[in-house]
Parts: C-alpha cells; structure tokens; sequence
C-alpha cells in the first residue's frame, strides 16, 4: 500500500532522488554556459555571393547559356537545387542586376517569370 505523504518537511526526509521540477532544474544547472553570437549565422553578407552556395550555382547555370530563358523550375532541374532556394538565389540576382527577369506575354501572370543573365555584367 502507498503511503500519502502531506508534510514537504517529511518528503525531503525520505528521500535524496530528485523527482520531477527539482530533477530538471540540477539537470539544466549542470550544463555548460554558452555564449551566443549576437550576428545571425544563417544569412551571408549582403550582396556576396559565396563560390559553391545556391546564388553561385544559379549564376554559373545561367551564364552557361547567355542567350536562353528559363523558368524557375528548369534552373532547379539544371543546378540540382531545391525550388526555393533558387527563387531567393533568383532574387538577389535580379537585386544586383547580374539576372533579367521577364513575363511571357501580358496575360501571363507575373508569378511565372522566365530568366537570363544580364549580358555585360559580372559577380565581382
């Protein structure tokens, strides 16, 4: 049969195993402090593009074929990158000028760009 304890005094008296809250406050305790950078470590600097990352792979894709147009899709198919990291790729090329960006036709909706590189310009 268990015995019901009401005394907090008497609980500590029976027994030394942390239990509950008290385990996991001398767990976190016990574990090393850490200093965090305060930059950010996800995000690049502003403007360069690092040899090897997705902007780079997209850049060299395109200036493979200067006088072609292609669909977001196609340049994730021919870099082997996923689709979302070639539309910020995409989009921080257009931000520096180094890519062109063009809708079909006036019907066509503007989510649906074709791109090419920009002709005379060049990552620096």
């Amino acid at each position: 049969m268990v015995e019901v304890i009401k005394d907090p005094d008497q609980l500590n008296e029976q027994s030394n195993v942390p239990t509950g809250m008290h385990w996991m406050v001398q767990t976190l305790s016990a574990l090393p402090v850490t200093k965090q950078s305060s930059e950010p470590k996800r995000f690049a600097t502003h403007g360069v593009v690092k040899p090897g990352s997705t902007t780079d792979k997209v850049y060299r894709f395109l200036q493979k074929h200067p006088t072609r147009w292609y669909r977001l899709s196609q340049i994730a198919v021919g870099t082997g990158c996923r689709d979302k990291t070639v539309s910020w790729a995409l989009h921080q090329l257009k931000e520096q000028g180094l890519v062109e960006a063009v809708t079909l036709s006036r019907q066509a909706n503007s989510r649906y760009l074709r791109y090419c590189i920009t002709r005379n310009r060049a990552i620096t």
